[in-house]
């Protein structure tokens, strides 16, 4: 009897364990945030954070500075309209720029306007 909970239960985790994550993450140009987490570690006090986009990984061609109080920025406010892009931060300060962080990939659309004025017709 035991062994067979067992069995079913590697086999129900089994199949979780095979699926893929998402590659583009689709998100609404006027509500979403890039947000990140930083703490000092062995470096320095940061002055500002560096939000850099563009439309192919590793290649970043919009450069957008942030408060070093804030950890986030609107995605309205750092890449220049709808499409696809790819995003780093990096943190700055006197001495120099960090290495970038992980690069994310999203897909900024804008959610449409609902239909309005529905109404039934019956012939």
């Amino acid at each position: 009897m035991y062994r067979l909970v067992v069995v079913l239960l590697v086999l129900f985790y089994a199949g979780f364990a095979n699926a893929q994550s998402p590659t583009t993450i689709l998100v609404d140009f006027n509500k979403a945030y890039l947000m990140w987490d930083w703490e000092k570690g062995t470096g320095g006090d940061v002055e500002l954070f560096m939000v850099k986009c563009g439309n192919q990984s590793g290649v970043y061609s919009t450069t957008v500075s942030v408060d070093k109080s804030t950890f986030q920025a609107k995605v309205s406010s750092v890449v220049p309209s709808v499409g696809e892009y790819f995003c780093v931060v990096t943190a700055k300060n006197r001495f120099g720029e960090s290495n970038p962080s992980n690069e994310v990939h999203f897909e900024a659309g804008i959610v449409p306007v609902g239909p309005a004025n529905l109404r039934m017709v019956i012939p």
